[in-house]
This record gives structure tokens, C-alpha cells and sequence, in this order.
């Protein structure tokens, strides 16, 4: 896609042109993960916020990030080796230029910045966050996607289950409370009917094994709604076509979430 169709696309969609260049470098990138041919495509688990929209939800809010749990132990060299010939392979297909500018693998997960150079001919990033040692609570499910961007072919993609995105967005609002967690747990409950004993009982779970504790009172915690409602409108405002206000989210957040108070 070249940059006068990029531009076509974000007049009509109403999104910033920037950030729709980054959800189509985005997509394109994910196609390569996931190719026939790819290293990666049996050992990466998409999860998070941009899985919601990319495999479940296509009109949900943009994202700039892209999440994933690693399978099995790999080097973190040849690991990122892995990356780089998709961005190769991922190039020859689409033009877009993508690099490592940042790197860095740690005990338990390695955070890495993706420099892409696409239609529109300014360098942009794509944060990565890939977790090496989390336990998943249900069996990840492979899907077949057929991406928006029509010159992006369809892969199959190996993702978390719903059930695990929601709850792993609820342990995310006990242990950081961001403004996006909030809208994805809402927008989630709003989609999809969830069965609330089960997403209860998993709840349960992912805090035992991540070692936090099951206070469900802390999603209301009024410091942490004071410090995601500050950042409300800067963080989602240019990644959704219409932004609900904070309190009324809060305020549906405290009925859907009703079943998972302490009994």
C-alpha cells in the first residue's frame, strides 16, 4: 500500500495517518510471524490488547504494541535471528523496512523496540513485549485471519483464548491499573458473554501462579482509577473512533465485574 492509499484510508477511517501506518506495519509484521515458513509460528503466543482487535474484534481500538508468550526455552540470539528474517522476508513483500533499535532480554521476559520505515517515510517503532516464563491457564487456539489491508496475505495464528485475555487484562489492573486495561476488560464485557464462575475460577488461578494476591477490590482502588482516568483520553483518544467517558466505563465495570467479588 502506498502512502496516497494510507492517507485515502485514514481520511475515511478518521485515525491519525501515523497511526494507522504503525497498525499496518503492525499487521504486516504479524503476517511474518506467523507465516508457513516462520521459526517463530509454533513457539509465539499472541495475546493482549492488539490480539483482541487483530484475531477477535476488528473494530476494536487500534494498538502500538505487540505481546507474546514464548512456548518453549530458545536462545535469545537465535531468537533474535528469528525476528530478523522476517523482517527480511516481510520486506520483500511490502516495502516496509524493519529493525532492532533495543533489544533487551531479562529473567523473565524480553522488551524489544521494532523501527519500521514505511509508506509514509518516517521511522516509527513497534514495542514488543514477550514473556519467557508465564504459565497459561487454557490451551491456546489457533486461528485463521484474513487481515483488512488487502495486500497482507492471511495467516494462522496461535493466540490466547479469550477467557485468558480477559483475565490476564484483570491481573494486569491489579498490578498496574493502566487506562487501557480498563477499556479492554469494558469493551471485552461488552462484546462477549463470559461464563462468571469460570472467568472467576481462572482469576483465582492467574493470581496463584503469578504470585499476586486475588484482591478484587483493588480494580476500584480510587488511587488507581484517579491515575488511569489521567491518563483516559491521552493514551486511548487517537487509537479509538469514539472514546466512552472514564466514569461511565467505571461505573459499567463495577456491575459487569460484580461476580468477582470476594464470597
Amino acid at each position: 500500500m502506498d502512502e496516497n492509499e494510507l492517507r485515502r484510508r485514514a481520511r475515511k477511517t478518521g485515525f491519525n495517518v501515523a497511526t494507522l501506518e504503525k497498525d499496518y506495519a503492525l499487521t504486516w509484521l504479524l503476517s511474518g510471524i506467523y507465516r508457513e515458513d516462520s521459526k517463530l509460528r509454533e513457539i509465539l503466543i499472541f495475546k493482549g490488547g492488539t490480539a483482541i482487535r487483530k484475531i477477535y474484534f476488528p473494530e476494536w481500538r487500534l494498538s502500538e504494541d505487540m505481546d507474546f508468550t514464548i512456548m518453549q526455552e530458545i536462545d535469545h540470539s537465535e531468537l533474535k535471528q528469528d525476528f530478523e528474517q522476517v523482517f527480511s522476508s516481510v520486506n520483500k513483500k511490502s516495502s516496509i523496512n524493519y529493525s532492532f533499535t533495543s533489544f533487551n532480554a531479562g529473567e523473565f521476559a524480553i522488551f524489544a523496540d521494532v523501527q519500521f520505515l514505511g509508506p509514509i517515510g518516517f521511522k516509527n517503532k513497534i514495542a514488543h513485549d514477550i514473556s519467557l516464563k508465564e504459565k497459561m491457564i487454557e490451551k491456546p487456539m489457533r486461528i485463521k485471519v484474513k487481515p483488512e489491508y488487502e495486500d497482507v496475505p492471511d495467516f494462522e495464528v496461535l493466540v490466547y483464548s479469550p477467557n485468558e485475555i480477559l483475565v490476564e487484562k484483570l491481573r494486569s489492573i491489579l498490578q498496574r491499573g493502566k487506562a487501557r486495561d480498563y477499556y479492554d476488560v469494558w469493551r471485552l464485557m461488552k462484546e462477549k458473554e463470559f461464563n462468571p464462575d469460570k472467568i472467576r475460577e481462572l482469576f483465582i488461578l492467574k493470581c496463584q501462579i503469578t504470585g499476586i494476591e486475588f484482591n478484587p477490590d483493588l480494580i476500584f482502588d480510587e488511587n488507581r482509577l484517579s491515575e488511569a482516568k489521567k491518563f483516559w483520553t491521552i493514551a486511548l483518544a487517537r487509537l479509538t473512533k469514539s472514546l466512552p467517558d472514564f466514569e461511565s466505563v467505571v461505573k459499567d465495570l463495577r456491575l459487569m465485574l460484580d461476580f468477582i467479588k470476594v464470597k
